[in-house]
């Protein structure tokens, strides 16, 4: 396997990172599909619970509240966090340790936050950047359903979800999997671009312009490269996780103090 960066084995070891054996196209292959069919399972199952459950309620099947949401977020990362979990060491052909799952030194914790640091400068910046030049506002889902929810404890559910429970699935499905995936047949940078504006599109929003998902999609596709250059950097799996989690809870904090932001 080569790499154009030159961290590209395990620290105190000759060993590459993550082995140069796994991730074969197969396996890659399956589990994709394994992925996807979690991640409609965890979709759906939420909201046909809710609905069996009030099928003699029409007012309730046509105002379904926001817990519904909440619980179609929380069951598709979820569902699909487990799914990783089970079939990760399989796929890569190594043990979670192999893929970075390791303990946090000093370093690595710094890097993360250097990590988190460099997504709200460049991801938030180009976003402000392109829609002051293109004169386009668009808003990710996950923006417009926080601000719609109306009491307190919804919300700090969702920032908890958007925090910890979402950074880890994505981190999972996008780094730990997508991008050592594609890089065991590329260098660093064609396994960091692709996986990373695989993350930006499944950002897009339904029912607005090419244009205005691409104004969306190509800021967190360059907060999708600075995590592969985290997870690359420490090796370590945690530690573009808690980039994401810090990223998303920056973004959370200044939503919840200034709402027009995401407006």
């Amino acid at each position: 396997m080569e790499n154009s960066l030159p961290s590209v084995t395990s620290q105190g070891s000759q060993t590459p990172f993550p082995p140069a054996s796994g991730f074969s196209a197969g396996r890659a292959l399956i589990t994709f599909a394994a992925l996807l069919v979690a991640v409609l399972i965890g979709n759906v199952a939420p909201s046909i619970r809710w609905a069996l459950a009030n099928m003699t309620n029409r007012y309730a099947l046509q105002h379904p509240p926001a817990g519904i949401a909440l619980g179609v977020l929380a069951g598709t990362d979820v569902a699909a966090i487990i799914c990783l979990i089970a079939l990760l060491p399989w796929t890569g052909g190594t043990s979670f340790a192999g893929l970075g799952f390791r303990g946090l030194s000093a370093r690595t914790v710094g890097i993360a936050i250097a990590g988190a640091l460099a997504m709200v400068v460049c991801t938030d910046g180009l976003e402000s950047l392109l829609q002051s030049a293109l004169h386009v506002k668009v808003s990710e889902q996950a923006v417009t359903l926080f601000l719609s929810m109306k009491t307190p404890a919804t919300k700090a559910l969702f920032a908890l979800l958007g925090v910890v429970v979402a950074a880890v699935f994505e981190e999972m499905a996008f780094r730990v999997f997508l991008f050592n995936a594609i890089r065991r047949y590329s260098r660093f940078w064609v396994a960091a671009l692709s996986s990373s504006l695989l993350f930006g599109l499944v950002h897009a929003t339904p029912g607005v312009s090419l244009l205005q998902n691409l104004v969306l999609a190509l800021p967190l596709a360059v907060g999708g490269f600075i995590l592969c250059a985290v997870y690359v950097k420490t090796e370590n799996a945690y530690a573009p996780m808690i980039t994401h989690g810090l990223f998303n809870a920056v973004s959370f904090v200044a939503l919840l103090f200034a709402p027009q932001l995401g407006t």
